[in-house]
């Protein structure tokens, strides 16, 4: 625990905690005000603090087993890496540390533990593995939550009519915690994940982009929207070759597109299927151009 001396100097006082009782106090006390602690971690311990790991990122194999070897060589006291705590009393940071330590029966002496930090904090600590977009949708308890993450990115890509990031074919960049808060502002998207599913075997276009796709045709026409996309997904119900649903489906099974292209060739089936078309307009040859408007 962190004291001050008659000097006014700030050290570290011996912590023993050694019972569940103990880290519940500790945890409770975060509730109100933040602290923080040098601790001494048994495996029992560990099992303890893993209690409070009700809000988090699914678990690595290879994250923890990384940890295991750098445990069993020593090295993680070197590092003296912080598990974190929010002032909600769950774990924040520091699972598969705390899962390694009990994999590994190993004993951590000196590792600092801080308690009461926001819970909203969770999505901007980059300890251990980079948290994801999906880790962060996953810990928000999303469901399909890297196929919604990159749902939400298309449909940012549309909604701001912005351009493809200058670094990759994908969408622009948005922060991890901004990106979520755009997805509570999109209540019908899990309803998309259903149709998204339909293209987990082909990827054409990949879930998160036929996910994207369907919310935005459905603020038009749900049933509509329903209706076009498994006609892309599984063909039935295409009764010619004019439909403009096939010729999505000829089109990006014929060569490989960028993504912006995908995504551009559902938007241009369906307003030709909207406008009762056959004629699919081209995507842009500009690769970083904004994505065709939809209508109807």
């Amino acid at each position: 625990m962190l004291t001050e001396t008659d000097k006014g100097k700030k050290v570290w006082a011996k912590r023993e905690v050694t019972t569940a009782s103990t880290i519940s106090r500790l945890i409770d006390l975060g509730r109100h005000k933040q602290h923080e602690d040098r601790m001494r971690i048994t495996p029992a311990i560990a099992r303890e603090m893993l209690r409070y790991n009700t809000r988090n990122r699914p678990l690595s194999r290879r994250g923890i087993n990384r940890w295991v070897q750098e445990m069993s060589a020593g090295n993680w006291e070197d590092s003296l890496t912080t598990l974190m705590f929010s002032d909600k009393g769950q774990l924040l940071d520091g699972q598969h540390r705390l899962h390694a330590i009990v994999q590994s029966n190993t004993t951590v002496h000196r590792a600092l533990v801080r308690f009461g930090l926001p819970a909203a904090s969770f999505d901007k600590i980059d300890v251990g593995a980079k948290r994801s977009n999906g880790d962060v949708f996953s810990i928000h308890g999303v469901s399909d939550s890297i196929i919604m993450a990159s749902a939400t990115k298309w449909i940012h890509l549309y909604t701001s009519e912005g351009r493809m990031s200058s670094t990759s074919m994908s969408p622009v960049h948005l922060d991890r915690g901004a990106l979520y808060e755009l997805f509570t502002k999109a209540p019908d998207l899990p309803m998309s994940a259903a149709v998204a599913n339909l293209f987990r075997k082909n990827r054409v276009p990949t879930p998160s982009i036929a996910a994207a796709a369907h919310y935005l045709f459905a603020k038009n026409s749900r049933s509509e929207s329903d209706i076009f996309m498994r006609k892309v997904a599984t063909g039935v119900g295409i009764s010619s070759l004019k439909d403009p649903a096939w010729k999505v489906r000829e089109r990006l099974t014929r060569e490989k597109h960028s993504t912006r292209d995908v995504m551009a060739t559902m938007i241009n089936g369906w307003n030709a299927h909207r406008s009762n078309k056959t004629r699919l307009a081209k995507p842009s040859s500009d690769t970083r151009a904004a994505l065709p408007r939809i209508y109807g």
